[in-house]
């Protein structure tokens, strides 16, 4: 079921040429974009079957060593014409901007400005709202063991120097060896995803409901997945998931299969022990039809001599 993680099934896995930080992948699926590990590289690679990894070819790259320490964090406005990496490692800086002449081509890109904060220790995964109003990314401090998404609001879309701290959202606290990773929401806003590996125990992709749409302080941990990898992707409909690995070349596709289909055939036994058949069953964002929530809508219809 598209953006339901817990139908995930692992479809193929593929390798990049380079080792990687994080990922980004183009709204049509037709391009990938990394992070590379040491020295500094934004990676583009071309997918000739858009979303399908196993088509995945390098093209270029650009070397951003100049501005950043360590990029954790890789995003691209819709029309493709900026792209922001999230610095990390005790940088004056949390995210750069780089404006591109060229729409989706690194090469063509240009360093424009950054956000002047500094937070914590570890900064990764970096998420914008579609509007570019908002943005979001992991902050780890590691005096106290807390990790926490945090929550900026961006006066002027887009422009990372108008962005204003609002809020946070706690993962973790008190606890040694967390390392969360990517940070991606659903295109309304009503779901959000992270990746957590918590040393020694655990290493899964958690599913969150959000109440208020875009507002963190409104999430709920919904439901969790054992997942290999620490980089953390959706496609555009929220069918497949991408899971890569963290300083390593590989990718894993995952199909969100459907939990249903409609209409089928079932029968049901209902009310003074008339038999009735599902002609359509619905299912909402959060499970299966049949469940008992409000939100799940069977049709039925009586059967003759029933």
């Amino acid at each position: 079921m598209a953006w339901n993680i817990s139908s995930a099934v692992l479809l193929q896995s593929a390798t990049t040429i380079r080792t990687n930080y994080c990922i980004f992948f183009k709204p049509d699926g037709s391009k990938m974009y990394s992070v590379t590990l040491g020295s500094q590289f934004v990676q583009e690679y071309d997918l000739s079957t858009p979303w399908d990894i196993s088509t995945i070819s390098y093209l270029q790259e650009l070397n951003v060593t100049a501005e950043i320490d360590s990029g954790q964090g890789i995003f691209f406005k819709p029309d493709g014409l900026k792209m922001y990496i999230l610095d990390t490692f005790f940088a004056f800086y949390e995210f750069h901007e780089y404006d591109l002449s060229v729409a989706w081509d690194v090469t063509s890109a240009a360093f424009l400005q950054s956000s002047p904060t500094k937070l914590g220790y570890y900064r990764s995964g970096l998420f914008f709202k579609p509007d570019g109003l908002k943005v979001y990314f992991f902050n780890t401090e590691t005096t106290t063991g807390v990790a926490s998404i945090f929550e900026y609001d961006l006066s002027v879309a887009w422009d990372v120097t108008s962005a204003a701290f609002l809020q946070t959202y706690v993962i973790a606290s008190g606890v040694g060896g967390v390392y969360p990773s990517s940070v991606f929401f659903k295109p309304d806003g009503k779901k959000m995803y992270t990746v957590i590996y918590i040393s020694g125990v655990s290493l899964k992709t958690h599913e969150y409901n959000l109440s208020t749409p875009w507002d963190i302080s409104t999430a709920v941990d919904y439901s969790n997945i054992e997942v290999s990898h620490l980089m953390l992707a959706f496609n555009d409909d929220g069918s497949k998931l991408y899971s890569a690995e963290h300083n390593g070349q590989a990718i894993d596709e995952y199909d969100l299969a459907a939990i249903l289909d409609t209409p089928f055939p079932l029968s049901i036994e209902l009310f003074e022990s008339k038999e009735y058949s599902i002609i359509t069953a619905t299912a909402n964002e959060y499970g299966v039809a049949g469940s008992n929530s409000p939100e799940y809508s069977i049709e039925v219809s009586e059967q003759a001599g029933g």
